[in-house]
């Protein structure tokens, strides 16, 4: 095979595996269109007593999902915690039929206003931000000095939160990542990972 026809044969699989992914009439979730469009899909999960593929109904046949260009999320987690949100990406992951991490990620932002946005969500989900701040400051140090590096990144980790509801439940997280746009360096990524069973 030529190299020539590596883009082809890549781009064949990767419609083959979008095609199967969608193929599942089950599934609660719905494409949606460009991140200037309203939200058109939506993700409504009960998690609150259980995160297997019984509890909700998983979008595809796959371990994995990726859900783009906006989409309403409503999630009930354990010990009473909710989400209801707008955001721009929804990324998912399971192990089996056990679901390990559920990820969401808000629109593209400049530093402050995605500073801000994880400042709000860590204060509404108990994480411990100082990785964060530390990054802000960074960033703001870099920016004094003449070049604000926009790979700079950030991340809590499942240490730095309290699992929602006991130790089987997710602990929440969250990364600032980069856009790879210098108008709207910024991503913020709020997480809920799941425990390994046994």
């Amino acid at each position: 095979m030529s190299l020539r026809m590596l883009p082809a044969l890549l781009l064949t699989v990767l419609l083959t595996v979008t095609m199967a992914a969608c193929e599942d009439e089950k599934a609660t979730v719905k494409p949606v269109t460009p991140s200037s469009a309203p939200a058109k899909g939506t993700l409504d999960w009960n998690l609150s007593k259980g995160h297997t593929t019984k509890d909700v109904r998983w979008p595809n046949k796959l371990s994995a999902f990726e859900l783009h260009g906006g989409v309403q999320v409503r999630l009930a987690l354990p010990a009473g915690a909710s989400f209801d949100g707008r955001v721009e990406k929804v990324m998912g992951r399971r192990e089996g039929e056990v679901i390990r991490n559920l990820d969401l990620f808000f629109r593209a932002a400049t530093t402050e206003d995605a500073y801000e946005r994880a400042k709000r969500l860590g204060k509404e989900w108990s994480i411990d931000l100082r990785n964060i701040d530390a990054w802000y400051k960074r960033r703001m140090e870099q920016r004094r000095d003449g070049k604000e590096d926009f790979s700079d990144t950030a991340f809590t980790g499942v240490s730095h939160s309290k699992p929602l509801g006991g130790s089987g439940g997710p602990a929440p997280a969250i990364e600032i990542l980069n856009s790879f746009s210098d108008e709207r360096p910024a991503v913020v990524n709020l997480s809920f990972v799941w425990p390994r069973q046994g």
